[in-house]
Order: structure tokens, then sequence, then C-alpha cells
């Protein structure tokens, strides 16, 4: 769930959709070997798994409409706004997805299956009142799950963060219709933050619920590690 949600709950902005494409020609196939995820309590390249999760949402709402990674339909977007030592990945905003993505080689990866983000003064006044916000939504993402070539990763909820407030610039042609401007904001959801993959193919996916607001997340990611740019 990637939402501007109010203490009520009764306003929020959810996107659904539908899966519209296939990589082209590729051998992916599934590895052998657990995951590298950073445990939750680590600090990946001196910085807490908070720090980057307020990365993300910076990340992710910096981008107009057109370019969003939340309504990326093939992976035509994942290089923009990207910067070392930590690839962002998109959730997604339209029901299903399939993304293929060339990551540099030594880059690690940051991946989020779901999420809710408040903003200050639209959704609360303060930053306490922002985190009683993202608490609250928090319980209504459900059925969260990430596999990663072909292994399912567990016990997701020790990686669920909810960040430092931040600021952001909101582009004038953005999702939620809302004024072009700075802002500041707290996300809330699940984070993790894998190690640099080996080079070659990899399948990344991930998936949320929200029942409440009848939403489905589900994104592929065919994932290409490549060499440095």
């Amino acid at each position: 769930m990637d939402a501007v949600t109010s203490s009520s709950w009764k306003r929020a902005v959810t996107f659904t959709g539908s899966l519209g494409f296939l990589c082209a020609s590729a051998a992916w196939s599934a590895s052998d070997g657990a995951p590298g995820i950073f445990s939750p309590s680590s600090k990946p390249y001196g910085r807490t798994y908070a720090d980057w999760s307020g990365d993300w949402l910076q990340w992710i709402l910096s981008m107009p409409a057109g370019q969003s990674p939340l309504l990326d339909p093939d992976g035509r977007y994942c290089q923009l706004g990207e910067s070392a030592p930590v690839f962002l990945l998109g959730s997604n905003a339209r029901g299903a997805a399939v993304r293929c993505c060339t990551v540099p080689n030594g880059r690690s990866i940051l991946l989020t299956p779901g999420s809710v983000f408040c903003l200050l003064r639209l959704n609360a006044g303060n930053e306490e009142g922002l985190r009683a916000c993202v608490e609250g939504a928090l319980p209504l993402i459900t059925n969260v799950a990430v596999d990663i070539d072909g292994l399912h990763l567990r016990d997701l909820h020790e990686h669920r963060v909810v960040s430092d407030l931040v600021g952001f610039t909101l582009p004038g042609d953005n999702l939620f219709g809302l004024r072009g401007g700075r802002y500041r904001g707290i996300v809330g959801g699940y984070f993790l933050i894998h190690a640099p993959m080996a080079a070659g193919q990899h399948v990344v996916h991930l998936h949320d619920e929200v029942p409440d607001f009848d939403f489905v997340s589900d994104v592929t990611y065919m994932i290409s590690v490549g060499a440095h740019h």
C-alpha cells in the first residue's frame, strides 16, 4: 500500500491496475543459497533502516506522475534518480506488474513490499500526529510477501520500519492531486536491503494487500545485475 492516509482512515490515495508486460527472452532461474538481507538492527553503509526508508519516500515522491516508480509499467523508469550505494526499487500501485531492471554490479538493493505515508499539515499537524497516522495504518497492510530467486522470505514483521520526519519537493504533476512544493512526511512499511547480488539474472517478487481498501499490489522484478555504470 502506498497512500496518503488521514487519521480516521477515511481519505486515502491508492491505485490499482493489471499485468500487461512480459520481459523479453531471458533465462530466469532460481539461484542456490539464502538471500543476503541486512539485519533490521544493522546500519548498511553507516545508515539505519529508518534513514533508508526516508530516502525511499523522498525518491518516490520526487518523481512526476508520468515517471513514477509506483506506476512504472515495465521497468523503463527504474534508473531514474538512482545513486550509489543502494539501488531503490519501487513498489506497485496498480494491481500487478512485471518490470525488467538492470542494476549495476556491486550495488545493494532496497525492497519495499508494502508501505504507507502521512504528510504534515494534511494528515496531522505535528510529528507525533504523523507517527500515530502511520502506526495506525500499518496494521491494514496484510499478506506481505517477498520472494527472491524462488526463495520465500520469512519473519518480514522484523523489517517493519517507520522513518524519521523527512522533507521533499513534490512536483506539480504528481499522483495525488496535491499542489507542488515542499512537504514533510513520515513513511512506515516493510523495508529490506539486500547485499549486492551476483552478476547475472535474478527474480524478485513483492506482494501486499489492504483489504479495507480493496487494494492488491503485486510486482515482479526481473533483475539483471551488470557492470558498473
